[in-house]
């Protein structure tokens, strides 16, 4: 049961975090959405993340965790995307969630100027290119002018 609140309370914030935008703002046509909702689904959608993803809250339940999160660290333009800090690329975290830690299991990377994704290589200090759905490269066109 908390796991299903924890995943219902992740959603909620995700939800709120997208969906406000400044007044200052420019109105954004309807039928496109931010720049930064079309990142998490190309992050989200990639054979890299489902595999990583695959089976994990369960792994992670044996072990006396809750869950799992994606947590929205940086971006070009952190007021309106309501991402935690600035960065030339959007920035991602998956991290394990137990009552006294998170652990990041992994961070990945979107350069929009290179139209790449990336997971960030720990081991080598280095970004390491991976596949992903091209074709939501169209959408990021149309909604990052």
């Amino acid at each position: 049961m908390k796991q299903i609140q924890f995943i219902c309370l992740l959603a909620a914030c995700f939800l709120l975090s997208v969906s406000c935008i400044p007044k200052d703002q420019p109105e954004r046509d309807k039928t496109t959405r931010p720049c930064h909702q079309i990142i998490y689904q190309i992050l989200t959608t990639s054979p890299r993340y489902k595999s990583l993803t695959k089976g994990l809250a369960e792994r992670i339940i044996a072990n006396g965790g809750t869950s799992y999160g994606l947590l929205y660290e940086g971006s070009p333009n952190p007021k309106l995307d309501s991402a935690l800090t600035y960065s030339k690329t959007y920035d991602y975290s998956v991290h394990e969630s137990y009552p006294d830690r998170e652990p990041v299991i992994a961070r990945f990377s979107f350069d929009r100027k290179k139209r790449q994704l990336f997971e960030y290589d720990t081991a080598q200090d280095s970004l390491i290119a991976i596949a992903f759905n091209k074709k939501l490269l169209l959408d990021l066109d149309k909604a990052c002018k």
